[in-house]
């Protein structure tokens, strides 16, 4: 039997799932990359959403070298 995943996750869920900081899910939405819906006192990300711009951020950082996890950008050290 297949295993349901959510449509929804709160922020804490979401940084845990994903190994992000909810500092960095903020910085995201205040940049626009990412929606957070607030209702019901939780503030909810949709998941597909959030795949997606990981995703993105993934192969943007394997094209241009920055390393977008740690801390927002930051260029990688050569080594």
């Amino acid at each position: 039997m297949t295993r349901l995943q959510p449509i929804y996750v709160t922020l804490p869920d979401a940084a845990a799932m994903f190994g992000l900081s909810r500092a960095t899910l903020y910085r995201a939405a205040d940049r626009g990359d990412l929606v957070i819906r607030r209702g019901t006192g939780r503030s909810l990300l949709a998941v597909a959403e959030l795949v997606t711009w990981i995703e993105d951020r993934a192969a943007s950082e394997k094209k241009s070298g920055v390393d977008w996890r740690v801390g927002g950008p930051r260029k990688k050290p050569i080594a």
